[in-house]
């Protein structure tokens, strides 16, 4: 994709790995075609970069967003930001509440048949009024389902429709479901003001689940599990997501089920949460119902979801337009957290479209397609000959967090030992600084049967450099070897230079999680110096942190491991 020339190198502050998208010489790579990577074995070619999003958004025939949104008007979006400001007071209902004016129609319904759009009209407008009457209606609608589509969904458009008007253009649409429909219904349940409003949208999106061409709302849905603040809400979210073989809401599902009897969120979780169990042990080929940790297992693993043949060019489309929302051309960090968020949660058949974006000519979209494959896990397994081709890619953040994304895919399945490998390959005599850190770090996150003990131990031994060593110091310590690790540590805490917070990180880490009666002692102690209340200490105050944590840990840990 071509970059845009704004000052966006502060987006690199999200990656949580590198600080610079450069090379490690600081100059700026432009390898677009087969040759040599920076650092790297004259013999590796750097891979092929091309304009991926570009041409694959063409195919599909849709355009990317353009970034050229205020702060305040993504504030006007109820559906873009939480905590937005209170809605405006309705006025009181009138006797023709539910349907809009002819002028109020006539934009929206422009170049449609104007019977239907009468027919339409008219019907809202007596189920608004008389509720009995909707099963007549939808007979009506059904009736002609193919002919109204267009009609039942550019209804959606028509300015002055009041909730209740839209809860009777919902019903009716669905009975002439349509991917439009789909999507119309989606935007009800992920911006209107109205709490039922929206819960009553998101379950309809359920009924509309096997028509063809609607999964195309399930990544607006899995950005309302983010935003989402009603518990009933966030309940037919999860359900309907479910209906579409995405199981990203199920741990919320589950979580909503602890209100009480009585709670109308609680009661319609616990009711969900069975027909969402029940569907999920279908679909493994089970024989009987999963509990909820065996299907959230299944879902990371990568063993639920649809399969890639399955997702509709639509659904296709939402994707390439959330990954082109990572690119340099959008400067908004809401935007791209939003990008990144949606995407990480779709199954394990969208590891194969983002693989195909770690190719893309905007290193922004590479960094963060990787970043989003770290947080998929081993549902991103499929994309890991891409990952690991990442692993030379031509600025050093993008190597650190496909780094990250290798181990991440990989933990707990057969790959994990050719993840390994693939780390221990790129740390090579010639190869760049920072991405030989980023690639011990990321060893170090593997699991503690994976964890090149003796690589790394080798690495610590022989180097001065406290960057690399605090790289392999989580590492070290998964694998056992704390009596070589906690005394540098604990004198890291104090060093003037190097990284004494860095230090502090992984100290605090390896208390909470190691078993030993001295650990939990010495975690009690090191709790006992932090910052109360949520104040944030002075420079001052945290040196003085950490020079009493490396006192306590000296006195309290150090004879109990040596």
């Amino acid at each position: 994709m071509k970059l845009c020339a704004l000052p966006i190198a502060f987006l690199l502050g999200l990656t949580g790995t590198l600080g610079s998208c450069g090379d490690s010489a600081g100059s700026e790579p432009t390898a677009t075609k087969a040759g040599s990577v920076p650092g790297a074995p004259s013999d590796v070619p750097a891979r092929v970069l091309e304009d991926v999003v570009g041409s694959t958004l063409a195919r599909l025939g849709v355009e990317a967003r353009v970034s050229e949104l205020s702060a305040a008007e993504l504030r006007a979006d109820t559906g873009l930001l939480p905590d937005d400001a209170s809605a405006p007071e309705t006025e009181d209902r009138t006797s023709d509440e539910g349907s809009s004016s002819p002028e109020e129609a006539v934009e929206a319904d422009e170049g449609l048949d104007p019977e239907f759009v009468e027919m339409r009209e008219g019907l809202i407008s007596w189920v608004s009024d008389s509720p009995d009457s909707l099963d007549t209606a939808k007979k009506d609608i059904a009736a002609v389902k193919d002919e109204i589509a267009a009609v039942m969904a550019a209804g959606f458009s028509v300015e002055g429709r009041d909730p209740t008007g839209l809860k009777a253009l919902i019903d009716l649409s669905t009975q002439s479901p349509s991917p439009d429909v789909a999507a119309e219904i989606a935007a009800v349940a992920a911006t209107h003001e109205e709490d039922w409003l929206r819960r009553y949208a998101a379950w309809a999106l359920g009924t509309l689940s096997a028509t063809p061409g609607t999964d195309r709302v399930v990544p607006l849905l899995l950005r309302r599990l983010k935003y989402e603040r009603d518990p009933e809400a966030l309940v037919w979210v999860s359900s309907t997501l479910a209906a579409f073989e995405n199981y990203a809401g199920t741990q919320q599902l589950y979580d909503t089920t602890a209100l009480p009897a009585g709670d109308p969120a609680g009661d319609a979780a616990r009711g969900q949460l069975a027909l969402v169990l029940q569907r999920a042990g279908e679909s493994l080929r089970l024989g009987e119902t999963p509990d909820t940790k065996a299907v959230l297992a299944a879902w990371n693993a990568g063993r639920l979801g649809r399969a890639r043949s399955a997702a509709s060019d639509g659904l296709l489309g939402e994707v390439w337009m959330l990954v082109a929302d990572l690119s340099g051309e959008h400067f908004q960090l809401r935007g791209v957290d939003d990008a990144r968020h949606a995407l990480s949660l779709l199954g394990p058949w969208a590891a194969e479209e983002l693989a195909l974006a770690l190719g893309d000519d905007d290193e922004y979209v590479r960094l963060h397609t990787a970043q989003v494959l770290e947080r998929m896990g081993p549902r991103g397994q499929t994309a890991f000959d891409s990952v690991v081709a990442s692993l030379r890619d031509p600025h050093d953040a993008v190597c650190g967090a496909a780094a990250e994304a290798l181990v991440a895919i990989t933990r707990g399945t057969d790959r994990a030992s050719a993840a390994r490998t693939a780390l221990l390959d790129r740390i090579t005599a010639k190869c760049p600084y920072e991405i030989k850190v980023a690639c011990v770090r990321a060893l170090g996150h593997m699991q503690p049967d994976q964890v090149p003990a003796e690589e790394l131990r080798g690495l610590f031994e022989s180097t001065p450099l406290s960057d690399l060593r605090l790289a392999a110091a989580p590492g070290l310590l998964r694998a056992g070897s704390e009596s070589l690790v906690l005394p540098w540590l604990i004198d890291e805490l104090e060093a003037s230079v190097g990284d004494p917070a860095g230090a502090e990180a992984v100290l605090g880490d390896w208390l909470a999680r190691a078993d030993s009666e001295a650990a939990r002692a010495s975690l009690d102690a090191w709790r006992g110096h932090a910052a109360q209340n949520r104040v944030v200490h002075t420079a001052a105050e945290a040196k003085a942190r950490r020079a009493a944590r490396a006192k306590t840990l000296r006195e309290t840990l150090l004879p109990a491991i040596r």
